[in-house]
């Protein structure tokens, strides 16, 4: 029986594969969920949590199916997306075929926890095509969206002895509209929600904080739209940086290793690549030559959402409030966060 309450404690260890046609690293980030790199981790020691397999040609490298298996029968989770399926038949009677279909789907969403997430029980999905379409489902299984063109299952989870396995035909690195976007982090939240024994409402309330207006939490407004749901890291109180569709500036003030303030204006679907060019009126000269010529990009989305920021392949690196992204994945731009360039020779802060 799911608990009543989720403390973000209480969020289990979260493991993902290298992004290619996923990236649910990236979602992640933005709703403030740490996680490990799955090439980092020997499953075989790892006592519960979150396997999260990117669609990829190349998972395999990074993962010891033996591993997996008894990973997800001793309690662990797993979600798997497309081309990933091969690792669902290694230990079920799961089969799988070619998807073959277009960008369009219909989607009927059939699980009574995500409908009430998303507020809405049809989506017009806008996905890239799948290349592994369940044939067969494993016994027990529970379908979780519907292709309604086809009558096709496209997301569905089921038991394995003590674990849970959660899996999608379709990925994420386009995310073209917010209705993609609300439902893969949705999505998200059932294996997070399976492996701490909860609802996936609560999930979601717990990690990301409840609508700024009050009431039922619900990702999807009536006409598609993404209600304002704000993500409140730990329960604290830093808020993303909201962009809605308007022209957004940002402002990074020296805090050490310079003086002064410079501001740049970024529209909606548009980025600005910062380095020792655009940076050079507040670094000081004796710290300029550490800062690349292409240190670091922040994006506006061209939908609802946060600013995102990610390190552009610098030679010397950039933390984000402490943490190093130097590995070029995007993360959540927040009002207040400190960006350490080049180690701790340069500190900038982020203002709106």
């Amino acid at each position: 029986m799911a608990q009543d309450q989720l403390a973000y404690s209480d969020i289990p260890p979260v493991y993902v594969s290298t992004p290619n046609y996923d990236d649910m690293g990236a979602i992640l980030d933005r709703l403030g969920i740490s996680y490990t790199d799955l090439d980092m981790v020997d499953l075989s020691m790892a006592n519960g949590g979150v396997v999260m397999l990117n669609c990829s040609f190349s998972w395999r490298d990074e993962v010891d199916l033996d591993a997996l298996e008894q990973f997800v029968a001793d309690g662990g989770t797993l979600m798997a997306s497309d081309l990933t399926s091969d690792a669902i038949e290694y230990f079920t009677s799961a089969t799988f075929g070619s998807g073959g279909w277009g960008n369009s789907v219909p989607a009927e969403v059939v699980d009574t926890e995500l409908v009430d997430l998303l507020g809405q029980e049809t989506l017009e999905l806008d996905f890239d095509t799948a290349i592994n379409e369940p044939n067969s489902l494993p016994p027990g299984s529970t379908p979780l969206l519907r292709a309604s063109n086809r009558d096709s299952v496209i997301a569905y989870k089921f038991s394995y002895q003590r674990g849970t396995v959660v899996y999608t035909v379709f990925h994420n690195h386009s995310q073209p509209t917010d209705v993609e976007d609300a439902l893969l982090q949705a999505l998200l939240m059932v294996p997070i929600a399976e492996s701490a024994d909860t609802t996936v409402e609560e999930t979601y309330t717990t990690i990301v904080g409840e609508p700024s207006g009050g009431g039922d939490t619900q990702l999807l407004d009536e006409s598609g739209n993404t209600t304002e749901v704000y993500r409140q890291s730990g329960g604290g109180s830093e808020t993303g940086i909201r962009t809605e569709t308007n022209t957004t500036t940002v402002t990074l003030r020296a805090v050490s290793g310079g003086s002064g303030e410079l501001s740049w204006t970024i529209e909606p679907g548009d980025s600005v690549t910062l380095g020792r060019g655009e940076l050079g009126d507040i670094v000081n000269d004796q710290h300029q030559s550490y800062v690349s010529g292409r240190h670091l990009e922040i994006t506006h989305p061209d939908s609802h959402g946060p600013l995102k920021i990610r390190d552009t392949d610098s030679t010397n690196g950039t933390q984000l409030a402490g943490q190093d992204i130097s590995d070029g994945r995007t993360r959540t731009l927040e009002m207040g966060m400190e960006l350490a360039l080049a180690g701790d020779r340069v500190t900038l802060e982020v203002e709106v």
